[in-house]
């Protein structure tokens, strides 16, 4: 990023930087990248973060960073006219801006730690046209964003804090039916998907079943649930789960039959009384992804506003408030 004439940076509270670095760190660290020739401005809502940023930025020297105490979401007045080369996001999002979408140069880039699906993504996106492209995804946790943009995810309690079900995007869920459908007998199905432990296929497999399958959410447990056999082999990122009316189905996992040590394969439990078709039509979209997506790289999410695109036959699209999301 040297040379760039000019980066804004939307920063979280003080717990996710305290710790390790000092406020206003991400701040300097961009000032240093842009040079003498370029630009910063730091954004908080919380006056005693941006109080105290300004204060650590001078005593090290950054005092041509501009702190700006204001809901991060909001259009920044002072913004160039160009728009910013970068805009970096050090929150987890549940939406894109608009004030992010309008002030993002053409030619500018978008970094943010996006929430869909009961996923959490640190995506950098550029301009395409008429909208934003991924080009990287990394497995991420950030605190979330606080001010207007805030909006947490429903959980649905299956068995009371031990299993829960994250459902986003206001997706429908009955929350009666599923617990009841939870308590009855699981069905399983093995998809002879097989995958080593070093390959990082899961996190791909997640966003991707995200794109391939509605509804969709996260299926989490605790240990102690594992081990009581109310659920299988959930990670503790949570398991992919899809549901329909009184049933649910969810991803898991089991050492693989007649397989060397460190393979595992892939299959899914379901529960309620649609639960051999729920389980079939999740282990199918399983099943895709190993033939059709498996060796094909990162999914991308391209990110459209909500007033340009049409919604396409046979896309499964993640509708925000402000954006609609296209996995593919």
């Amino acid at each position: 990023m040297p040379g760039n004439r000019a980066c804004t940076v939307l920063r979280g509270d003080r717990r996710s930087n305290a710790a390790v670095l000092p406020d206003g760190c991400n701040a300097a660290l961009l000032a240093e990248l842009v040079g003498d020739q370029g630009s910063v401005t730091t954004v908080d809502i919380d006056p005693d973060i941006t109080t105290r940023a300004s204060r650590l930025l001078a005593e090290a020297g950054y005092g041509q960073v501009r702190v700006r105490e204001a809901d991060g979401i909001q259009p920044l007045q002072d913004a160039p006219a160009q728009g910013f080369d970068r805009i970096v996001v050090t929150v987890g999002a549940a939406d894109l801006s608009p004030a992010w979408l309008d002030q993002l140069a053409p030619t500018g880039r978008l970094v943010v730690p996006l929430r869909f699906r009961g996923l959490s993504r640190t995506i950098a996106f550029a301009r395409k046209q008429d909208h934003l492209r991924s080009d990287t995804l990394i497995v991420s946790g950030f605190v979330a964003i606080q001010g207007d943009g805030a909006h947490a995810p429903r959980v649905v309690r299956l068995a009371g804090q031990e299993v829960r079900l994250v459902v986003d995007e206001n997706q429908p869920a009955d929350a009666d039916a599923l617990a009841a459908a939870f308590t009855s007998p699981r069905y399983e199905h093995w998809t002879r998907v097989e995958l080593g432990s070093s390959e990082g296929l899961l996190p791909r497999l997640d966003v991707w079943l995200a794109g391939a399958i509605a509804p969709y959410g996260r299926l989490r447990a605790t240990q102690a649930a594992a081990e009581r056999g109310l659920v299988g082999w959930v990670l503790g990122r949570g398991a992919p789960a899809v549901w329909h009316r009184d049933s649910l189905a969810y991803v898991t996992l089991r050492p693989a039959p007649q397989a060397t040590e460190g393979r595992y394969e892939l299959g899914v439990i379901a529960h309620g009384p649609d639960r051999e078709r729920l389980a079939a039509h999740l282990a199918d979209a399983v099943g895709r992804f190993d033939r059709e997506a498996r060796s094909a790289g990162e999914p991308v999410v391209r990110a459209y506003r909500r007033d340009v695109r049409e919604h396409s036959l046979g896309e499964v699209t993640v509708d925000k408030p402000n954006v609609r999301l296209v996995i593919t």
